[in-house]
């Protein structure tokens, strides 16, 4: 296996990017697991055999893989239709979803499906990332003002609770927000490969231990289960895997179209990675999410950003970041129970400005009637209907304008190399 991953040379470099990758990967895992309504520890054991899974099987050396953003938003909208009975558990739906979420990927790269990232154009898809991550952004308002907002799949419907529950806005919530958001923020101006998410976090643990702020009515994670995820193939009815599969379908290829763009961007071997060995490696990690309890997993841009600047060179550092949060399930835990849930909306709300490019929509819209076009539909989409409609207009529009459509999005790095970003794709 050593061979395999070319352990002897790149050790030390590997296991520096592995643990800067791992302070990252905490706080967004528990993020896009509150993201997806699911408790916090799931992000966390999503992190951990998934991980090691892709390592094994996967073709890039750089991808870093998780819970990403818009595949946590997806996996909310599957869950909200299968759990409002409160026959199944969130938690219990979002492990069958994760296999249904391998499997299908398993198929694909079975039946050499992978060059399906090819069918959707970089207009289309600027326009459902865009539009994805404004549905992103409004879903967390209400953790950042400290009231309940009920899901709703379009902006429009959004806006008009937040509207309706301005009035109950908790203000030391809001005050914390918007305090947590400036130190974030300009934590990253001042060093944006500094691990500003795990600071934000163990700050407001901190913070909230010395102003006592969970008695002052500021909404805390909570308990966090002090141990590691338990192996167990979920349980599924036929009616529960009937309602998912169409979810899976479209987290398979949400998920893929993200992942394959990250390894392509930063992979160091010379070469292209397989896209159908990549799907077979990313559904074996979807696979053991689902059988360690997570949630579905993608490849993440922004963490493969910054695995590769941290010099990580074979897929070790994907194994050393799970041991990371092994250790962190296994010894820290009990301190993150002070954890505001407004800071982890913060961790996200950040996370996701940066999947609007303005350059990219703007340049796409002058371009062309058909790039404006194909754009302005999936976007409009997306934000009345939801991502899921949305991942279908987007393949509908690329579609009809497949003769103007570029062949490969390419990825842009600033001359600092401080920020890495796909013309389009979520982070």
């Amino acid at each position: 296996m050593s061979g395999q991953f070319g352990w002897r040379r790149p050790a030390a470099r590997d296991l520096i990017a592995g643990a800067t990758v791992t302070a990252m990967l905490i706080p967004q895992a528990m993020a896009y697991a509150a993201l997806a309504g699911l408790p916090p520890e799931v992000g966390l054991y999503a992190s951990t055999l998934p991980l090691v899974a892709y390592a094994a099987l996967g073709t890039s050396r750089s991808l870093a893989v998780g819970p990403v953003a818009i595949v946590s938003l997806l996996t909310a909208s599957a869950l909200a239709g299968v759990t409002e009975g409160g026959d199944t558990s969130p938690v219990a739906a979002a492990a069958v979803l994760a296999t249904l979420v391998g499997l299908v990927h398993v198929a694909a790269g079975v039946l050499h499906g992978g060059r399906m990232v090819a069918r959707v154009s970089r207009p289309a898809l600027a326009g459902f990332t865009a539009a994805a991550a404004v549905l992103i952004g409004l879903s967390q308002v209400g953790p950042l003002i400290g009231v309940s907002v009920p899901r709703h799949r379009g902006a429009h419907l959004t806006v008009a609770e937040i509207g309706r529950r301005l009035g109950d806005a908790h203000v030391p919530t809001i005050l914390l927000a918007v305090v947590s958001i400036g130190v974030f923020i300009a934590l990253r101006r001042v060093h944006p490969r500094f691990p500003s998410a795990l600071v934000l976090v163990a700050s407001s643990v901190v913070a909230v231990g010395l102003a006592d702020l969970g008695a002052h009515g500021v909404d805390l994670v909570g308990t966090i289960p002090e141990s590691l995820p338990t192996i167990a193939l979920p349980e599924a009815t036929t009616g529960l895997v009937r309602s998912l599969l169409p979810s899976a379908f479209v987290i398979t290829l949400v998920g893929f179209m993200a992942s394959h763009a990250a390894a392509d961007a930063f992979d160091v071997s010379g070469r292209l990675p397989d896209p159908d060995r990549e799907l077979v490696a990313l559904g074996t990690a979807n696979l053991a999410a689902g059988l360690v309890g997570g949630l579905p997993v993608s490849g993440g841009f922004s963490r493969t950003a910054v695995n590769h600047a941290a010099g990580a060179r074979s897929r070790w550092a994907s194994v050393a970041s799970a041991a990371g949060v092994l250790v962190v399930l296994l010894l820290f835990t009990p301190a993150l129970a002070d954890l505001p849930r407004a800071v982890l909306s913060v961790v996200i709300v950040v996370a996701v400005s940066g999947l609007v490019d303005a350059r990219a929509v703007r340049g796409h819209l002058s371009r062309s009637g058909s790039d404006a076009a194909s754009l302005t539909v999936t976007a409009a989409v997306t934000l009345v209907a939801g991502v899921g409609p949305g991942t279908v207009a987007a393949l509908a529009v690329s579609a009809a304008t497949a003769r103007r459509r570029p062949s490969d999005p390419s990825p842009t790095v600033d001359a600092g190399g401080s920020e890495y970003h796909q013309e389009g794709i979520p982070s």
